[in-house]
C-alpha cells in the first residue's frame, strides 16, 4: 500500500512541476532582459560610447594583453587602416585624417591599431583625440604613413607591410586610395626613406603634425588649409557612462540634433550612442563626396563627442593598459600633464 502511495506522490509532482516552473518565471526569479555583453562591460565606462556607436560596423574580439578590441567589418586580406580616406591640411594640428568609414571618427583619433595573425587589424581603445595617430616615413619623392601601434607588444609581421605610401606629389589628392604604391613600384626610392618627426603639443596633447607644409607644397604647389566641423558638441562626461541597468550608455536621441536631454535631473545636454553613430555617418558621406568632386572646401566635418580627449572630459581620466613608450617617428601621448 506504501508502494503504492509513493508511485502516485511521485506521478503528481511530475505533473505539477511545469506549473512550478511556469510560477517561478512569473514571479521573477527568471531574470527579464539580458546581462550586459562581456565585451561592453570590460570596457572602461569612458569608452563604451565606442562600443555602442559602432556595433553595428564590426565585433568586439577578446586579444590579450589588450582586452577587448573593435575588428571592423572590412576584407580581412586587402584592407589596412587609413586608406579609405584622405589628409586634409590644417593649421593646428598638421595633415588630420578624414576617413570614409563610419566607424572611422574614433579609431582614426582614438586609441591604436595592432595587427593579429588570427584577426587580421584591430582597434585598440584610447583616451585623447588626435589628428592621427601615425608614423611618417617620407623620401625626396615619396611620404608613408603607418598606424602607430599601441604601447606594449606593438604589431608584428603584417602582410603587405603596414606602410602606405603615394608619391609626395599626391599627399593632398582627395582620392588617395588611387595614389598608394608598393615598395616594389618604388623601387630603389625605398632605401632614401627615414622617419619624420614633426611633433608639437596642441591642448595638452602631443601630436606629429606630419610633413611641413611648405616642403609638400614644393611639390604640390600650394595647398587649401582647412578648419575642422565638429558635428557633434562635447558633452557631460557622465552620459557616457550608464545611467539605467543594461543601460546604452545615455538616453536614445532620434532628433539628429547631435545631443539629447535627460528627463529630469541638471538638464545638462547628453551625447547618446545614436546622435553619435548618425553624426559619424554624416561625416563618412562628407568624406565620399569631397572624393568624388576631387577638393575640399573651407571645412572638413569631424566626430568629436569628448572634445579633443577623454582626459579632458571628465574628472578623472581612464588609466593606460601600458606604460607609454615612444617610438620613431611617431605621435606619443603627453602623460606628464595633470590630469
Amino acid at each position: 500500500m506504501n508502494l503504492k502511495l509513493r508511485s502516485s506522490a511521485r506521478l503528481l509532482m511530475l505533473a505539477l512541476l511545469p506549473l512550478l516552473l511556469i510560477s517561478c518565471a512569473a514571479g521573477s526569479i527568471v531574470p527579464d532582459r539580458e546581462s550586459m555583453p562581456a565585451a561592453r562591460a570590460s570596457l572602461l565606462p569612458e569608452y563604451r560610447i565606442f562600443y555602442d556607436s559602432m556595433q553595428d560596423y564590426g565585433d568586439w574580439v577578446l586579444i590579450e594583453p589588450y582586452g577587448y578590441v573593435f575588428r571592423p567589418h572590412v576584407n580581412f586580406v586587402a584592407w589596412k587602416p587609413y586608406e579609405d580616406g584622405f589628409w586634409a591640411p590644417t593649421d593646428v594640428y598638421g595633415w588630420t585624417w578624414i576617413s570614409s568609414e563610419p566607424f572611422g571618427w574614433a579609431t582614426y583619433h582614438y586609441g591604436n591599431w595592432t595587427y593579429d595573425d588570427f584577426q587580421g587589424w584591430v582597434w585598440v581603445p584610447g583616451a585623447d583625440w588626435g589628428p592621427a595617430w601615425v608614423t611618417w616615413n617620407a623620401s625626396n619623392d615619396y611620404v608613408g604613413w603607418a598606424p602607430q601601434p599601441p604601447s606594449g607588444p606593438g604589431y608584428g609581421n603584417v602582410p603587405g607591410g603596414a606602410y602606405n605610401y603615394v608619391p609626395v606629389s599626391q599627399l593632398g589628392s582627395m582620392n588617395l586610395a588611387s595614389k598608394v604604391v608598393t615598395p616594389e613600384q618604388m623601387g630603389a626610392a625605398t632605401a632614401e626613406l627615414k622617419p619624420l618627426v614633426n611633433t608639437a603639443q596642441v591642448e595638452g596633447v602631443r601630436i606629429n603634425r606630419g610633413p611641413p607644409f611648405e616642403w609638400v607644397e614644393r611639390k604640390t604647389g600650394p595647398l587649401t588649409r582647412v578648419s575642422i566641423q565638429d558635428l557633434v558638441r562635447p558633452g557631460d562626461l557622465a552620459s557616457l557612462k550608464d545611467r539605467s541597468p543594461g543601460g546604452s550608455g545615455g538616453p536614445r536621441d532620434r532628433s539628429g540634433s547631435g545631443v539629447s536631454r535627460p528627463a529630469g535631473g541638471n538638464g545638462r545636454p547628453v551625447i547618446s550612442a545614436d546622435s553619435t553613430r548618425h553624426a559619424a555617418e554624416n561625416a563618412a558621406q562628407d568624406a565620399r563626396t569631397i572624393r568624388d568632386r576631387g577638393f575640399v572646401g573651407p571645412r572638413v566635418s569631424l566626430v568629436r563627442p569628448f572634445g579633443v580627449g577623454l582626459r579632458r572630459a571628465g574628472n578623472s581620466a581612464p588609466k593606460e593598459r601600458f606604460a607609454p613608450r615612444p617610438r620613431p617617428g611617431g605621435a606619443t601621448r603627453d602623460t606628464t600633464r595633470s590630469k
